[in-house]
């Protein structure tokens, strides 16, 4: 499932839902492609600041260990369980 063209540079309006939806849901050619665009360290970066929020725990997890960075789970607000018992 590829989300962007290689042809394509990535929007900095849009640059941050592009990485989350290809961390995601990304196949092999979509990674490789962002890799080349941003590089690890920036994809890095993006999973440390903003990882916690934007993308799925599970993914977090993944990407954490794929990348070889400290995974810190975001600060649960107190009524999140009784609000989303799932959460």
């Amino acid at each position: 499932m590829s989300f962007v063209a290689p042809a394509r540079t990535i929007d900095p309006g849009s640059r941050n839902l592009t990485i989350t939806r290809i961390l995601e849901e990304g196949d092999r050619s979509d990674l490789a492609w962002l890799t080349r665009e941003l590089g690890r360290e920036a994809i890095a970066a993006f999973v440390r600041e903003r990882g916690g929020r934007k993308l799925s725990a599970r993914s977090r997890r993944f990407w954490c260990r794929a990348l070889g960075i400290a995974d810190t789970e975001p600060p649960r607000h107190p009524l999140a369980e009784q609000l989303w018992p799932l959460a």
